[in-house]
């Protein structure tokens, strides 16, 4: 509830708005390509270890566009990946029993120790990672982010989920990722829709999680992550032209993107707001001619 109260602040007063202003583009999809490298880097990784299934998934990523141009290759690899589970019996056996359970409603208790340890760190997290992730795709995607009002939105909602239990909403990186990229579709005023659907999804997970997440854990880990790389592959390949195909701030996008693939984690803030940070101090320390 605290973490959702700071994040709404910041939304109203604009200080998100001012703070992604002055971070320099390149800076930011640094961070988010190292932040999202190690999911295609799975993608080998998980092959190797898992060739039939996790190659099942690749190959219908690669041919399915190529026999149907209107299938995204994510869509091909999710149904084949899926019809080989079905075929060979690959589903894992599942202990937990697919019962229904209403989501519970919880009172927060004001803690200031908890406050100072999770509630600041939480809206960090939410206003320099996940929606700073967010927002800099979208702009690679030539959309003009509304910046204030995602985290209004952030805030809110965030605060109406503590009431069920819910951690801190945010604008997801990974998922605007996907929602933004080619995969939703050529027209690029019409990819909302898959933000739209997405958001429905998760809604109806939320309420049915008890159900859906003892039928998910009979599907391999692995393939779950095979696939989540490869929905990211478009972005990927996005996310490092634009922040590395200029002669502006290289070096703090490369350190950016280091940070963001090491995955460095410093008070329990992830690495996405310290590649942000650190990548702008050392812009400003080798780079800055390319400030003015």
């Amino acid at each position: 509830m605290c973490a959702g109260l700071l994040v709404l602040f910041v939304g109203v007063t604009g200080i998100a708005s001012r703070v992604m202003k002055v971070i320099p583009l390149p800076i930011v999809m640094g961070m988010v390509a190292g932040c999202m490298m190690h999911y295609t880097v799975d993608i080998v990784k998980n092959t190797r270890e898992e060739p039939f299934l996790c190659g099942i998934a690749v190959l219908g990523y690669l041919i399915v566009p190529k026999l149907w141009k209107r299938m995204p290759g994510i869509l091909g690899a999710l149904i084949l990946s899926i019809g080989s589970l079905i075929l060979t019996d690959g589903w894992l056996p599942g202990s937990d029993v697919i019962a229904f359970t209403p989501p519970l409603f919880t009172i927060p208790d004001w803690n200031g120790a908890v406050f100072l340890s999770v509630s600041v760190p939480l809206a960090i997290l939410v206003v320099g990672a996940q929606n700073a992730q967010a927002i800099g795709v979208l702009q690679a995607e030539g959309y003009d982010a509304p910046i204030n009002s995602m985290t209004i939105a952030s805030g809110i909602a965030s605060m109406f989920a503590a009431f069920w239990g819910g951690h801190n909403a945010n604008i997801a990186g990974p998922m605007t990722a996907i929602c933004a990229s080619e995969e939703a579709g050529e027209d690029k005023s019409l990819r909302f829709g898959a933000a739209i659907v997405n958001g429905m999804l998760s809604i109806l997970f939320g309420i049915f999680a008890s159900m859906i997440i003892a039928f998910t854990r009979q599907i391999p880990t692995i393939l779950v992550n095979t696939l989540a790389g490869l929905g990211l592959v478009t972005v990927l390949i996005s996310s490092l032209r634009s922040g590395f195909s200029g002669l502006k701030f290289q070096k703090g996008a490369f350190a950016a993107f280091v940070i963001g693939l090491c995955d460095l984690t410093i008070f329990h803030i992830s690495a996405a707001f310290w590649g942000l940070l650190f990548g702008c101090v050392i812009s400003m320390v080798l780079e800055w001619e390319d400030f003015q």
